[in-house]
């Protein structure tokens, strides 16, 4: 669904600063000026750039984090491109990426959290809050991720995520994750 509106969204967002090493993985040589070099915060804390000079950029899980699909478990990962790739087309990078609170009770983000919900077993419990990450690429398209935060009092912090069109009319069920931490897994806690 996504696919559809990709290659009719229009670029808005806000070309980011200097470089950090540690948001970026990977050979990102090719990236064009003004490209994204830094992620925002809290994405920072769960999200990394990874690029390939023959794809560009794609926003990834941070090491120690993993990104999964709700429906189907397997890993998450968005992009430059949004997947509107015929193979043809030069890489595509990310020239904005911000991050804003998106009140609960918009008709918005009330539109995403249905979509996040939907078809789901059970409806999940009211979210604490949410956020919504805005990317644009060198194709002049661009996506809303709606992340959506709560405390469960024995699982603690929970994100769950689902990408919109530009306008963040139309979210797609089919799009949606889960921000996982797994660092302290890791460590063997």
């Amino acid at each position: 669904m996504i696919g559809r509106f990709a290659a009719s969204l229009l670029l808005c967002g806000l070309p980011l600063g200097a470089a950090s090493a540690s948001d970026v993985l990977g050979d990102c040589g090719g990236a064009p000026e003004g490209a994204v070099t830094t992620l925002p915060a809290p994405v920072s804390e769960w999200g990394v750039l990874a690029c390939s000079p023959a794809t560009g950029h794609m926003l990834a899980a941070r090491p120690g984090w993993a990104w999964k699909f709700v429906d189907t478990m397997k890993d998450f990962g968005l992009p430059a491109n949004f997947g509107q790739d015929d193979g043809q087309a030069p890489a595509a990078y990310f020239v904005a990426a911000r991050i804003n609170d998106a009140p609960l009770e918009h008709p918005l983000t009330l539109n995403a959290a249905k979509a996040l919900s939907e078809g789901l077993a059970a409806e999940p419990d009211p979210w604490d809050s949410a956020r919504v990450l805005s990317l644009g690429n060198t194709r002049q398209q661009g996506v809303r991720v709606f992340v959506f935060e709560k405390t469960d009092e024995h699982a603690g912090p929970m994100r769950w995520a689902i990408m919109c069109n530009w306008d963040a009319s139309q979210c797609s069920p089919g799009h949606r994750f889960m921000i996982l931490d797994l660092r302290d897994r890791q460590a063997g806690h």
